[in-house]
Protein backbone atom coordinates (compact mmCIF):
# COMPACT_ATOMS: atom_id res chain seq x y z
CA UNK A 1 0.00 0.00 0.00
CA UNK A 2 1.71 3.23 -1.10
CA UNK A 3 1.94 6.20 1.22
CA UNK A 4 3.36 9.71 1.40
CA UNK A 5 4.23 12.03 4.28
CA UNK A 6 0.65 13.36 3.93
CA UNK A 7 -0.59 10.02 5.29
CA UNK A 8 1.41 10.54 8.47
CA UNK A 9 -0.11 13.98 8.95
CA UNK A 10 -3.62 12.70 8.17
CA UNK A 11 -3.38 9.84 10.67
CA UNK A 12 -2.05 12.16 13.38
CA UNK A 13 -4.76 14.71 12.63
CA UNK A 14 -7.44 12.03 12.78
CA UNK A 15 -6.38 10.95 16.23
CA UNK A 16 -6.21 14.55 17.47
CA UNK A 17 -9.81 14.98 16.32
CA UNK A 18 -10.75 11.81 18.14
CA UNK A 19 -9.20 13.16 21.33
CA UNK A 20 -11.36 16.26 21.02
CA UNK A 21 -14.49 14.11 21.44
CA UNK A 22 -12.95 11.58 23.81
CA UNK A 23 -14.74 13.14 26.78
CA UNK A 24 -18.06 12.42 25.06
CA UNK A 25 -17.06 8.84 24.21
CA UNK A 26 -14.93 7.62 27.13
CA UNK A 27 -13.98 4.19 25.77
CA UNK A 28 -10.79 2.17 26.03
CA UNK A 29 -10.44 2.41 22.26
CA UNK A 30 -9.28 6.03 22.57
CA UNK A 31 -7.99 6.14 26.12
CA UNK A 32 -5.53 3.30 25.59
CA UNK A 33 -4.36 4.31 22.12
CA UNK A 34 -0.85 5.54 21.39
CA UNK A 35 1.23 6.55 18.42
CA UNK A 36 4.96 7.02 17.80
CA UNK A 37 7.43 7.91 15.09
CA UNK A 38 10.95 6.49 14.84
CA UNK A 39 13.33 8.54 12.70
CA UNK A 40 16.22 6.28 11.65
CA UNK A 41 19.36 7.37 9.82
CA UNK A 42 21.46 4.48 8.49
CA UNK A 43 24.94 4.63 7.00
CA UNK A 44 25.87 1.25 5.53
CA UNK A 45 29.33 0.37 4.20
CA UNK A 46 30.68 -2.95 2.85
CA UNK A 47 34.19 -3.49 1.51
CA UNK A 48 34.52 -6.86 -0.22
CA UNK A 49 38.28 -6.44 -0.40
CA UNK A 50 38.48 -7.52 -4.05
CA UNK A 51 41.49 -5.36 -4.75
CA UNK A 52 39.72 -2.53 -6.53
CA UNK A 53 37.18 -4.54 -8.52
CA UNK A 54 34.18 -2.36 -9.54
CA UNK A 55 31.72 -4.38 -7.43
CA UNK A 56 33.91 -4.63 -4.33
CA UNK A 57 32.64 -1.56 -2.48
CA UNK A 58 29.17 -0.71 -1.20
CA UNK A 59 28.15 2.54 0.44
CA UNK A 60 24.68 3.84 1.19
CA UNK A 61 23.17 6.48 3.46
CA UNK A 62 19.41 6.59 3.93
CA UNK A 63 16.77 8.19 6.11
CA UNK A 64 13.74 6.28 7.32
CA UNK A 65 10.57 7.12 9.21
CA UNK A 66 8.54 4.43 10.98
CA UNK A 67 5.10 5.56 12.19
CA UNK A 68 3.09 3.22 14.42
CA UNK A 69 -0.42 3.63 15.78
CA UNK A 70 -2.14 1.21 18.17
CA UNK A 71 -5.63 1.80 19.47
CA UNK A 72 -7.01 0.42 22.66
CA UNK A 73 -9.99 -1.96 22.65
CA UNK A 74 -13.64 -1.06 22.79
CA UNK A 75 -15.53 -1.98 25.95
CA UNK A 76 -17.54 -5.19 26.14
CA UNK A 77 -16.99 -8.92 26.16
CA UNK A 78 -15.23 -8.77 22.80
CA UNK A 79 -13.04 -5.70 22.34
CA UNK A 80 -12.34 -4.24 18.90
CA UNK A 81 -9.25 -2.25 17.94
CA UNK A 82 -7.03 -1.15 15.06
CA UNK A 83 -3.26 -1.04 14.55
CA UNK A 84 -1.66 0.88 11.68
CA UNK A 85 1.77 1.81 10.39
CA UNK A 86 3.37 3.91 7.68
CA UNK A 87 6.95 3.51 6.44
CA UNK A 88 9.01 5.95 4.39
CA UNK A 89 12.63 5.53 3.29
CA UNK A 90 14.71 7.96 1.23
CA UNK A 91 18.27 7.53 -0.01
CA UNK A 92 20.49 10.44 0.99
CA UNK A 93 23.65 9.21 -0.70
CA UNK A 94 24.74 6.06 -2.51
CA UNK A 95 24.74 6.84 -6.20
CA UNK A 96 27.52 6.33 -8.74
CA UNK A 97 27.09 2.56 -8.51
CA UNK A 98 28.14 2.41 -4.85
CA UNK A 99 24.84 0.99 -3.54
CA UNK A 100 25.39 -2.65 -4.48
CA UNK A 101 22.99 -3.80 -1.75
CA UNK A 102 20.91 -0.64 -1.25
CA UNK A 103 18.72 -0.09 1.78
CA UNK A 104 16.06 1.41 -0.53
CA UNK A 105 15.17 0.52 -4.15
CA UNK A 106 17.04 1.93 -7.15
CA UNK A 107 14.39 4.65 -7.49
CA UNK A 108 15.82 6.26 -4.37
CA UNK A 109 12.77 5.99 -2.13
CA UNK A 110 10.30 3.47 -0.82
CA UNK A 111 7.06 3.70 1.12
CA UNK A 112 4.43 1.38 2.52
CA UNK A 113 1.42 1.58 4.79
CA UNK A 114 -0.70 -1.07 6.41
CA UNK A 115 -3.32 -1.70 9.03
CA UNK A 116 -4.72 -4.59 11.02
CA UNK A 117 -7.99 -5.15 12.81
CA UNK A 118 -7.70 -6.76 16.23
CA UNK A 119 -10.18 -8.49 18.52
CA UNK A 120 -9.70 -9.30 22.20
CA UNK A 121 -11.54 -11.85 24.31
CA UNK A 122 -10.10 -12.23 27.79
CA UNK A 123 -6.35 -12.60 27.33
CA UNK A 124 -6.65 -13.82 23.73
CA UNK A 125 -6.07 -11.43 20.82
CA UNK A 126 -6.76 -12.05 17.13
CA UNK A 127 -5.09 -9.71 14.66
CA UNK A 128 -5.85 -9.70 10.93
CA UNK A 129 -4.01 -7.60 8.36
CA UNK A 130 -0.54 -6.08 8.04
CA UNK A 131 1.65 -6.49 11.10
CA UNK A 132 5.10 -7.04 12.55
CA UNK A 133 5.79 -10.55 13.82
CA UNK A 134 8.55 -11.93 16.04
CA UNK A 135 8.30 -15.71 16.33
CA UNK A 136 11.10 -18.27 15.80
CA UNK A 137 9.43 -19.71 12.66
CA UNK A 138 8.21 -16.41 11.18
CA UNK A 139 9.90 -13.13 12.06
CA UNK A 140 10.01 -9.76 10.32
CA UNK A 141 13.49 -8.25 10.25
CA UNK A 142 13.99 -4.89 11.97
CA UNK A 143 17.76 -4.49 11.58
CA UNK A 144 18.13 -2.29 8.49
CA UNK A 145 16.47 1.00 7.52
CA UNK A 146 12.82 -0.12 7.54
CA UNK A 147 11.22 -3.26 8.99
CA UNK A 148 9.73 -6.11 7.01
CA UNK A 149 5.99 -6.59 7.26
CA UNK A 150 3.76 -9.65 7.25
CA UNK A 151 0.15 -9.93 6.07
CA UNK A 152 -2.18 -12.49 7.58
CA UNK A 153 -3.84 -13.61 10.79
CA UNK A 154 -2.23 -14.20 14.16
CA UNK A 155 -3.97 -15.41 17.32
CA UNK A 156 -2.03 -14.88 20.55
CA UNK A 157 -3.40 -16.23 23.84
CA UNK A 158 -2.26 -15.89 27.45
CA UNK A 159 -5.43 -17.13 29.14
CA UNK A 160 -3.59 -20.01 30.82
CA UNK A 161 -1.17 -18.70 33.49
CA UNK A 162 2.43 -19.13 32.40
CA UNK A 163 1.50 -20.31 28.90
CA UNK A 164 1.44 -18.22 25.73
CA UNK A 165 0.07 -19.74 22.51
CA UNK A 166 0.31 -18.57 18.89
CA UNK A 167 -1.60 -19.74 15.82
CA UNK A 168 -1.12 -17.96 12.51
CA UNK A 169 -1.68 -17.99 8.78
CA UNK A 170 0.24 -15.53 6.57
CA UNK A 171 0.02 -14.94 2.83
CA UNK A 172 2.52 -12.13 2.16
CA UNK A 173 5.89 -11.01 3.50
CA UNK A 174 7.11 -7.53 2.56
CA UNK A 175 10.87 -7.31 2.04
CA UNK A 176 12.92 -4.43 3.41
CA UNK A 177 14.87 -4.29 0.13
CA UNK A 178 12.05 -3.33 -2.23
CA UNK A 179 8.63 -1.70 -2.25
CA UNK A 180 6.65 -4.79 -3.24
CA UNK A 181 3.97 -5.79 -0.76
CA UNK A 182 5.14 -9.43 -1.05
CA UNK A 183 8.82 -8.90 -1.74
CA UNK A 184 9.76 -12.35 -0.42
CA UNK A 185 7.25 -14.22 -2.64
CA UNK A 186 5.48 -15.97 0.21
CA UNK A 187 2.50 -18.05 -0.91
CA UNK A 188 1.20 -19.29 2.42
CA UNK A 189 2.68 -19.99 5.85
CA UNK A 190 0.76 -21.71 8.64
CA UNK A 191 2.24 -21.82 12.13
CA UNK A 192 1.41 -22.98 15.62
CA UNK A 193 3.38 -22.95 18.84
CA UNK A 194 3.79 -21.61 22.30
CA UNK A 195 5.99 -20.86 25.27
CA UNK A 196 5.68 -21.97 28.90
CA UNK A 197 7.17 -20.12 31.86
CA UNK A 198 7.90 -22.76 34.49
CA UNK A 199 9.20 -20.18 36.99
CA UNK A 200 11.03 -16.85 37.03
CA UNK A 201 14.20 -18.44 35.67
CA UNK A 202 13.05 -21.24 33.36
CA UNK A 203 11.01 -21.19 30.14
CA UNK A 204 10.70 -23.32 27.01
CA UNK A 205 9.19 -22.92 23.55
CA UNK A 206 7.90 -25.22 20.80
CA UNK A 207 6.85 -24.05 17.29
CA UNK A 208 5.92 -25.57 13.94
CA UNK A 209 5.48 -23.93 10.54
CA UNK A 210 4.36 -25.17 7.11
CA UNK A 211 5.46 -22.83 4.30
CA UNK A 212 3.72 -24.01 1.12
CA UNK A 213 6.10 -25.14 -1.65
CA UNK A 214 9.14 -24.22 0.44
CA UNK A 215 9.66 -26.15 3.69
CA UNK A 216 8.32 -27.09 7.07
CA UNK A 217 10.09 -26.27 10.32
CA UNK A 218 10.06 -27.57 13.85
CA UNK A 219 11.66 -25.43 16.53
CA UNK A 220 12.39 -25.87 20.23
CA UNK A 221 14.25 -23.84 22.83
CA UNK A 222 15.02 -23.92 26.54
CA UNK A 223 16.22 -20.94 28.61
CA UNK A 224 17.39 -21.02 32.21
CA UNK A 225 18.67 -18.13 34.33
CA UNK A 226 20.28 -18.86 37.69
CA UNK A 227 21.04 -15.92 40.01
CA UNK A 228 24.21 -16.45 42.01
CA UNK A 229 24.27 -13.20 43.99
CA UNK A 230 23.16 -9.61 43.64
CA UNK A 231 25.90 -9.00 41.08
CA UNK A 232 26.27 -12.43 39.49
CA UNK A 233 24.05 -14.69 37.40
CA UNK A 234 24.32 -17.49 34.88
CA UNK A 235 22.10 -17.85 31.81
CA UNK A 236 21.88 -20.95 29.62
CA UNK A 237 20.02 -21.26 26.30
CA UNK A 238 19.51 -24.09 23.80
CA UNK A 239 17.87 -23.58 20.36
CA UNK A 240 17.02 -26.26 17.78
CA UNK A 241 15.57 -26.24 14.22
CA UNK A 242 14.59 -29.21 12.06
CA UNK A 243 13.74 -28.14 8.47
CA UNK A 244 12.67 -30.30 5.49
CA UNK A 245 11.63 -29.37 1.96
CA UNK A 246 8.04 -29.25 0.73
CA UNK A 247 6.31 -29.39 -2.65
CA UNK A 248 8.11 -27.41 -5.35
CA UNK A 249 10.92 -26.55 -2.90
CA UNK A 250 11.11 -22.96 -4.15
CA UNK A 251 13.82 -22.23 -1.57
CA UNK A 252 15.81 -25.17 -2.92
CA UNK A 253 16.20 -28.66 -1.46
CA UNK A 254 16.16 -28.53 2.35
CA UNK A 255 17.13 -31.25 4.83
CA UNK A 256 18.76 -29.73 7.87
CA UNK A 257 19.04 -30.01 11.63
CA UNK A 258 20.81 -27.16 13.42
CA UNK A 259 21.17 -26.40 17.12
CA UNK A 260 23.06 -24.02 19.35
CA UNK A 261 23.85 -23.85 23.05
CA UNK A 262 25.11 -20.81 24.93
CA UNK A 263 26.14 -19.92 28.47
CA UNK A 264 26.52 -16.36 29.77
CA UNK A 265 28.06 -15.28 33.07
CA UNK A 266 27.07 -11.81 34.22
CA UNK A 267 29.19 -10.14 36.89
CA UNK A 268 28.18 -6.57 37.59
CA UNK A 269 28.74 -4.59 34.36
CA UNK A 270 30.60 -7.50 32.72
CA UNK A 271 29.03 -10.35 30.73
CA UNK A 272 31.04 -13.23 29.27
CA UNK A 273 29.29 -15.54 26.78
CA UNK A 274 30.37 -18.77 25.13
CA UNK A 275 28.34 -20.60 22.47
CA UNK A 276 28.52 -23.70 20.28
CA UNK A 277 26.48 -24.36 17.14
CA UNK A 278 26.17 -27.47 14.93
CA UNK A 279 24.53 -27.93 11.51
CA UNK A 280 23.89 -31.38 10.02
CA UNK A 281 21.90 -32.97 7.19
CA UNK A 282 22.02 -32.86 3.40
CA UNK A 283 21.84 -29.03 3.27
CA UNK A 284 22.42 -26.02 5.45
CA UNK A 285 19.68 -24.15 7.30
CA UNK A 286 17.31 -22.13 5.08
CA UNK A 287 15.16 -19.11 5.91
CA UNK A 288 14.08 -15.87 4.24
CA UNK A 289 10.66 -16.46 2.74
CA UNK A 290 9.49 -16.73 6.37
CA UNK A 291 11.21 -13.47 7.31
CA UNK A 292 14.74 -12.18 7.56
CA UNK A 293 14.90 -12.81 11.32
CA UNK A 294 13.61 -16.40 11.39
CA UNK A 295 16.96 -17.65 12.63
CA UNK A 296 16.95 -17.76 16.44
CA UNK A 297 20.43 -19.24 16.87
CA UNK A 298 23.34 -18.21 19.09
CA UNK A 299 25.79 -17.74 16.22
CA UNK A 300 23.52 -15.72 13.94
CA UNK A 301 25.34 -12.38 14.07
CA UNK A 302 25.87 -9.25 12.00
CA UNK A 303 27.09 -10.77 8.72
CA UNK A 304 27.06 -14.58 8.89
CA UNK A 305 24.70 -17.12 10.48
CA UNK A 306 27.25 -19.99 10.53
CA UNK A 307 24.55 -22.35 9.25
CA UNK A 308 26.09 -24.06 6.21
CA UNK A 309 26.02 -27.80 5.60
CA UNK A 310 27.92 -29.76 8.29
CA UNK A 311 29.27 -26.56 9.85
CA UNK A 312 30.28 -26.41 13.49
CA UNK A 313 31.09 -23.09 15.12
CA UNK A 314 31.98 -21.62 18.50
CA UNK A 315 31.65 -18.11 19.88
CA UNK A 316 33.36 -16.01 22.53
CA UNK A 317 31.70 -12.71 23.48
CA UNK A 318 32.22 -9.90 26.00
CA UNK A 319 29.74 -7.13 26.92
CA UNK A 320 30.35 -4.14 29.18
CA UNK A 321 27.87 -1.64 30.65
CA UNK A 322 29.57 1.72 31.20
CA UNK A 323 26.99 2.73 33.81
CA UNK A 324 29.46 1.26 36.29
CA UNK A 325 31.86 4.09 35.34
CA UNK A 326 29.20 6.79 35.59
CA UNK A 327 28.17 6.66 31.92
CA UNK A 328 24.63 5.22 31.91
CA UNK A 329 23.28 4.43 28.45
CA UNK A 330 26.66 3.46 26.99
CA UNK A 331 27.24 -0.23 26.19
CA UNK A 332 29.98 -2.04 24.28
CA UNK A 333 30.26 -5.56 22.84
CA UNK A 334 32.94 -7.55 21.06
CA UNK A 335 32.63 -11.14 19.82
CA UNK A 336 34.54 -13.67 17.76
CA UNK A 337 33.08 -16.75 16.02
CA UNK A 338 34.96 -19.47 14.12
CA UNK A 339 33.25 -22.05 11.91
CA UNK A 340 34.71 -25.18 10.30
CA UNK A 341 33.87 -28.42 8.43
CA UNK A 342 31.73 -26.53 5.87
CA UNK A 343 30.69 -28.71 2.92
CA UNK A 344 29.96 -26.70 -0.24
CA UNK A 345 30.28 -29.59 -2.68
CA UNK A 346 33.53 -28.27 -4.09
CA UNK A 347 35.01 -27.68 -0.61
CA UNK A 348 34.48 -30.30 2.09
CA UNK A 349 36.29 -28.67 5.04
CA UNK A 350 35.71 -24.98 4.57
CA UNK A 351 36.27 -22.47 7.33
CA UNK A 352 35.01 -19.01 8.21
CA UNK A 353 35.38 -16.53 11.02
CA UNK A 354 33.73 -13.27 12.04
CA UNK A 355 34.57 -10.50 14.47
CA UNK A 356 31.93 -7.99 15.62
CA UNK A 357 32.45 -4.77 17.57
CA UNK A 358 29.40 -2.84 18.74
CA UNK A 359 29.16 0.47 20.60
CA UNK A 360 25.76 1.97 21.50
CA UNK A 361 24.77 5.06 23.46
CA UNK A 362 21.23 6.10 24.47
CA UNK A 363 20.67 9.65 25.71
CA UNK A 364 19.23 9.43 29.22
CA UNK A 365 17.59 12.84 29.69
CA UNK A 366 16.89 16.23 28.15
CA UNK A 367 15.29 17.17 24.81
CA UNK A 368 17.08 14.30 23.03
CA UNK A 369 16.08 11.66 25.60
CA UNK A 370 16.04 8.12 24.11
CA UNK A 371 18.08 9.18 21.05
CA UNK A 372 20.29 6.17 20.29
CA UNK A 373 23.56 6.17 18.34
CA UNK A 374 25.01 2.80 17.43
CA UNK A 375 28.19 1.79 15.58
CA UNK A 376 28.39 -1.82 14.40
CA UNK A 377 31.51 -3.18 12.69
CA UNK A 378 32.00 -6.69 11.34
CA UNK A 379 34.95 -8.41 9.67
CA UNK A 380 34.23 -11.75 7.99
CA UNK A 381 36.59 -14.15 6.20
CA UNK A 382 35.67 -17.45 4.52
CA UNK A 383 37.75 -20.07 2.75
CA UNK A 384 34.57 -22.01 1.94
CA UNK A 385 32.83 -19.23 0.01
CA UNK A 386 36.03 -17.46 -1.02
CA UNK A 387 34.92 -14.01 0.12
CA UNK A 388 36.18 -11.43 2.56
CA UNK A 389 34.18 -8.45 3.75
CA UNK A 390 34.43 -5.62 6.23
CA UNK A 391 31.09 -4.03 7.11
CA UNK A 392 30.23 -0.94 9.11
CA UNK A 393 26.81 0.37 10.10
CA UNK A 394 26.12 3.68 11.79
CA UNK A 395 22.53 3.80 13.06
CA UNK A 396 20.92 6.86 14.63
CA UNK A 397 17.45 6.24 16.08
CA UNK A 398 15.28 9.04 17.43
CA UNK A 399 11.95 7.76 18.82
CA UNK A 400 9.20 10.27 19.42
CA UNK A 401 5.99 9.47 21.29
CA UNK A 402 3.10 11.41 19.74
CA UNK A 403 0.46 10.46 22.30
Amino acid sequence: MPTTPRLLAAMIGLHCANHAIASEQPTGFLQDSHASVLARTLYFNQDYRNHGAPSSYTEDTSQGFIFKYASGFTEGTVGLGVDAFALLGVRLDGGDGRARWPTVPASGSTSEAGAAVKLRLGQTTLKYGDQFVSLPVLATMMGRLLPETAQGTLIHSEDIPGLSLDVGRFTAMGSQFNARHDGRDLTRANLVGGRYQFNDGLDAGLYYSHVTDHFEKRYADLNWTAPLSEADSLKFAVNLYRTTGLGAELSGPVDNTIWSASAAWKHGPHTLTGAYQKSSGDTGYVYGVDGGSAVWLANSVQYSDFMDKDETSWQARYDYNFAALGLPGLNAMVLYIRGQHIDTGSVDDGKEWERNVNLRYVVQSGPAKDLAVQIRHASHRSSALGNSVDEMRLIIDYPLSLF
